[in-house]
């Protein structure tokens, strides 16, 4: 093989292994357990809200590997892979996690501010010699 025809291969490879996206493997928000609650309480809602979440968004169990923090073989879940898939799992995971009792902060957006005006507004000054 030519080395044209080598770095011509490389260059195709690592352009379309940048656009694969991961799948999704679980929540990115954040879940605190609600006061009064035990951890294990908190550890039950947390594996049945993931399970709701994963179902939703049509993931499947991948035989043959752990999810983090789990102690059996054969449990992970994957789901679909990008960012709306994320996003909904998300969502469903929040909802299913509040609904438990258990606490998700939310982080709502900025408020909505005016922007600065590049100058300053004109002046009025009254009519002129000009205008009478």
């Amino acid at each position: 093989m030519s080395k044209l025809a080598a770095a011509v291969a490389l260059t195709a490879l690592l352009a379309t292994a940048g656009c694969v996206e991961p799948p999704v493997t679980g929540p990115v928000v954040l879940a605190l357990p609600a006061s009064g609650r035990t951890y294990e309480q908190f550890r039950a809602d947390d594996a049945h809200c993931r399970t709701v979440a994963m179902t939703a968004i049509g993931g499947t169990a991948s035989p043959g590997t752990a999810s983090p923090g789990t102690a059996n073989p054969g449990t992970a879940k994957r789901g679909p892979a990008g960012p709306a898939a994320q996003r909904n799992y998300d969502s469903v995971y929040a909802q299913c996690m509040v609904a438990a009792g258990d606490a998700v902060p939310s982080v709502g957006a900025p408020p909505f501010a005016y922007p600065a005006y590049p100058y300053a507004p004109p002046v009025y000054e009254g009519p002129t010699e000009f205008t009478r």
